[in-house]
């Protein structure tokens, strides 16, 4: 169950509750498409020119271009593509790995460890995204 409601909702809920506290992922963000964060776990920093190029590379893949160098960084730690979609981006570093998956207004980011199961994280990331959609964002 997600929390929050439309108006007046506590970004940082989603972050620490739905996408953290769900033991699916390590760290999260929830980012705008302007690459401004709205929401951070702590000690994951996801600058504005990382977020715009999470945005950029879906936004080129939904208009058939190309992404780019098959790599995104995020919280300096680049990760190599694995799969992209208009919506999503999958990259994986070693044993740890990375989903992004974009709404109207904003990115649901979640970074898995060795610990964690990578479609536990998408799921979890992809469900947020789908609510936060829901809700217009």
């Amino acid at each position: 169950t997600f929390l929050g409601k439309k108006n007046g909702m506590s970004w940082q809920t989603y972050v620490d509750a739905n996408l953290v506290g769900s033991r699916n992922m390590e760290k999260a963000a929830i980012i705008g498409l302007d690459g401004s964060t709205w929401s951070t776990s702590a000690n994951f920093t996801v600058s504005t020119e990382e977020g715009l190029e999470l945005a950029t590379v879906m936004s080129r893949t939904e208009k058939g271009e190309k992404a780019g160098d098959n790599n995104v960084t995020v919280a300096g730690v680049k990760y190599y593509i694995v799969e992209l979609t208009p919506n999503a981006i999958y990259g994986k570093k070693g044993g740890t790995g990375i989903c992004v998956a974009k709404a109207k207004q904003v990115m649901a980011v979640g970074v898995y460890g060795e610990s964690n199961n990578p479609a536990s994280c998408n799921m979890t990331v992809e469900g947020l995204k789908d609510y936060l959609e829901s809700c217009g964002y």
